[in-house]
């Protein structure tokens, strides 16, 4: 394994423990230094903050005081604390970030270095390793430029998302098996995304005088995310650990559809048989009043593999 000097330390002062008591003129001990953890692991790459509770405990029989607090990564100095009160037992959290770039295998040693009003000293030191960050076989898959077009007077015109391909068919296509989500247009909802089998749908194409049946479709999971301003930030890790809520419905009268879509939306989903997904919504055009014609282009992300618990 290698060192990686990749790094940052934020250090927190949480509460300082004051204890009294006698001097029986003992040879002073050194400080004791608990670390939780002492050992962690985090997932290769994704940006991770680590938080370690340290308490140090001094020679308080001798009446000691803790003084110092050097903490270190190898031979490099991350930070120092001088405690100029008669500090007792010291609490405190440390917090490190390990980088996104970092690789998996790579280690940080982290010292933490306590010294007291008897010039005694000790030392512990925490290790964080960078891990797998789960199933190597998975991969993210990139789908740009996917442009849905939707009018609500024909199935043949309105195309829904296969989220494992990437290709778009239409409304009526026989396989409703592979169909994920679906984009369309309504005046009162405006742009809007829906699973296929949104009772809202149904609803717009009545309006239109089109049959469409819910029966037998997919159930697909919709939320609008504000965590994600890049989809640089949609990685493996990322998407295996995201939670779709379906809080992407906006009101109940628009019968479990997504509303108010607009530009520069991140939209995730997560499909019937597993599969996890964000989107970008890059485009959206306003082509006929008429037939309420529209269309929407965006940039799509999907894990190569469906996660188990659907």
């Amino acid at each position: 394994m290698k060192k990686i000097k990749l790094f940052t330390g934020i250090i927190f002062l949480i509460s300082i423990g004051f204890f009294t008591s006698c001097n029986f003129g003992t040879l002073s001990e050194a400080p004791k230094i608990t670390i939780d953890p002492l050992f962690d692991t985090v997932p290769v790459g994704q940006k991770t903050y680590v938080t370690f509770n340290v308490t140090i405990e001094p020679d308080i029989i001798n009446n000691a005081s803790i003084t110092e607090l050097y903490i270190d990564l190898w031979d490099i100095a991350l930070d120092s604390v001088t405690f100029t009160d008669v500090a007792k037992t010291v609490y405190y959290e440390y917090i490190f970030e390990v980088s996104d770039t970092v690789e998996e295998g790579d280690y940080f040693d982290i010292t933490f270095y306590a010294i007291d009003d008897k010039n005694k000293s000790q030392v512990e030191t925490a290790t964080i390793t960078v891990g797998t960050g789960g199933n190597t076989n998975v991969t993210v898959l990139s789908f740009n430029g996917k442009t849905f077009t939707a009018d609500a007077n024909s199935l043949s015109k309105n195309n829904f998302l296969d989220a494992q391909t990437g290709i778009l068919y239409p409304a009526n296509h026989s396989d409703v098996a592979i169909l994920d989500l679906t984009y369309m247009y309504h005046g009162a909802w405006n742009y809007f995304i829906a699973s296929p089998d949104a009772a809202g749908l149904v609803t717009v194409y009545d309006l239109a005088g089109v049959t469409y049946s819910t029966t037998g479709k997919n159930t697909t999971h919709i939320q609008k995310i504000t965590s994600v301003t890049s989809l640089d930030q949609v990685t493996v890790v990322f998407l295996e650990n995201l939670t779709i809520s379906d809080d992407y419905v906006a009101n109940s009268s628009s019968n479990g559809i997504g509303t108010e879509l607009i530009e520069g939306d991140f939209i995730a989903f997560q499909t019937e048989d597993g599969f996890k997904g964000v989107f970008e919504v890059t485009d959206l055009t306003y082509i006929s009043s008429k037939a309420a014609e529209t269309s929407m282009t965006c940039d799509i992300r999907v894990l190569s593999e469906s996660i188990s618990g659907k």
